[in-house]
């Protein structure tokens, strides 16, 4: 089978091979960069456009302007799904001169494929990635199923069964299915007794930044993979390093995920250091680096060295950072505060790590939202959320994108009432 999961924010697609109570993923591919609130942003964009084209005028930058917008197009995408024009009406949009603009537009289920099948296209070209990890061909599937609500968009349906040969299965909801798939995962995770066994893979390479020698030269920043794609988990390998000339006394492990031969272009997940160690005279020494990853998705990297047995270990776990005990919530919330009043002490920054421009203007709402909420329960969550990043951030991991969706639906709720 062929699972096709494009939800709101990420996209997977993975061949399943069932045999009795037994389910093995076979190949993994995805981007999780890439979903339904993509679809919705083009869209946004389509009215605000339109909106300039009839009132002469742009429709201004701030969050609650923007934040109606974005609902008008993920709204007017939902009713495109089912019909094949809607007509879009946003009123009292902006007000110019004590004046009421209105944002009135028909959009057609050609105009809005028109936008997002480029998108779409980069999933069949993960569908043959896929394949090709597997070993097999289109005409090896024995089912297409859709998993995920932006697959009830017709185009998705119609791409895949071009490129596919076959139409997908309806018998099930996409939502039900994520429901189901977790319940039964929790269960296996939690000791129940569960009739299927699942057998999954790693879907992303692991590996380390090493510098190679060539006949060139030295290269640096290059990506040394140690637990490929599509590995069955859990799983543990090893490999061995060496330092890069004699004398060296401390070594840097950074660590990423991705396919990519250049070591920055895949994702970084951590990085730390061995120091101490044993300086070699004339030689170089050998390190071991052990990753191990469970089925709960945690990753250990060891790095051993063969002379004197120094260590380094580093855990990575993202569900673990955004677990904050009360105390570390109260420490970051003052933190905080620091941050978002204290602006006028040079060189305060909101921690260690780059952050992306999404995230930085994110922040910068959420700071505006923050000095307007009365309701102190609001005000808690949004504080204990910017706590999470904050702490995340300050450690110099990279923002997990789950927790800035969070941040950014929360905001949009905030700022629109939760209102459909």
């Amino acid at each position: 089978m062929l699972v096709y999961d494009l939800g709101g924010g990420t996209f997977d697609v993975s061949l399943v091979e069932m045999t009795g109570d037994v389910t093995e993923v076979l190949a993994s591919h995805g981007n999780n960069r890439l979903g339904g609130d993509d679809f919705d942003r083009r869209l946004q964009i389509l009215l605000a456009q339109r909106f300039q084209e009839n009132q002469h005028q742009p429709v201004p930058e701030d969050a609650v302007t923007q934040a109606r917008l974005l609902q008008a197009a993920e709204r007017a995408k939902m009713e495109l799904s089912r019909h094949a024009f809607v007509t879009v009406r946003e009123p009292y949009l902006v007000e110019e001169q004590g004046k009421a603009l209105h944002l009135e537009t028909e959009v057609s289920r050609q105009d809005f494929e028109g936008l997002i099948r480029p998108l779409l296209t980069e999933t069949l070209t993960a569908i043959d990635r896929a394949l090709a990890d597997a070993k097999l061909q289109a005409a090896d599937i024995d089912r297409v199923i859709l998993v995920g609500g932006s697959t009830r968009i017709p185009l998705v349906q119609e791409l895949l069964t071009g490129h596919l040969g076959q139409r997908p299965i309806d018998s099930v909801q996409p939502d039900f299915c994520v429901a189901l798939g977790a319940a039964m995962q929790a269960g296996v995770l939690s000791g129940e007794a569960i009739d299927s066994i699942l057998v999954d893979v790693c879907p992303h390479s692991l590996g380390i930044a090493v510098v190679l020698n060539t006949p060139q030269g030295e290269v640096d920043g290059m990506f040394s993979v140690i637990i490929p794609r599509n590995s069955t988990i859990p799983i543990s390998r090893s490999q061995v390093y060496y330092t890069g000339h004699p004398q060296q006394e401390m070594v840097e492990i950074e660590v990423f995920q991705g396919e990519n031969a250049v070591a920055a272009e895949n994702v970084p997940l951590g990085t730390y250091q061995v120091d101490g160690l044993p300086p070699q005279v004339s030689r170089t020494l050998a390190v071991e680096v052990n990753f191990d990853f469970d089925l709960n998705g945690i990753l250990t990297v060891t790095t051993t060295a063969k002379d004197g047995g120094k260590q380094g270990t580093l855990v990575l776990n993202n569900a673990a950072i955004q677990r904050l005990s009360s105390q570390e919530l109260t420490a970051m919330r003052q933190r905080l505060t620091t941050v978002f009043m204290d602006q006028e002490e040079e060189g305060e920054t909101m921690g260690s790590a780059a952050l992306s421009p999404e995230l930085s203007d994110l922040l910068e709402r959420a700071k505006q939202v923050l000095s307007t909420l009365t309701d102190v329960e609001e005000k808690e969550e949004l504080q204990d959320l910017l706590a999470k990043i904050l702490a995340t951030n300050t450690l110099g991991i990279p923002v997990d994108q789950s927790l800035q969706e969070e941040l950014d639906d929360r905001l949009y709720y905030l700022t629109t009432g939760g209102e459909e």
